[in-house]
């Protein structure tokens, strides 16, 4: 196709008919993820919750971040995880 052919034109203005459109989507909803997973990490240490938690579900599943929300902040220390070496200690082997 020539370079002044108007349909190339129009090719060069809009990507998405170009074959874009899964792409964009893609990139899209990895950003959502990538920014839940960041706000979710920020707003559950504000709220003196588990952050690593609470990042992996809000990256996995951007809406748990209304949940997280809308839970209460913890008065106190924050909750500690107990270790693997902790855990198989209780367990007794």
């Amino acid at each position: 196709m020539r370079p002044n052919h108007p349909r190339a034109l129009d090719q060069e203005r809009n990507p998405v008919e170009q074959g874009n459109g899964p792409l964009l989507f893609i990139v899209f909803v990895t950003t959502v993820m990538v920014l839940s997973g960041i706000l979710g990490g920020v707003l559950a240490g504000l709220k003196n919750r588990d952050y690593s938690f609470w990042i992996a579900w809000t990256f996995i599943l951007p809406p748990s971040l209304i949940v997280l929300a809308l839970l209460p902040t913890i008065k106190g220390q924050r909750p500690r995880r107990v270790s693997l070496d902790e855990e198989d200690a209780r367990e007794g082997d």
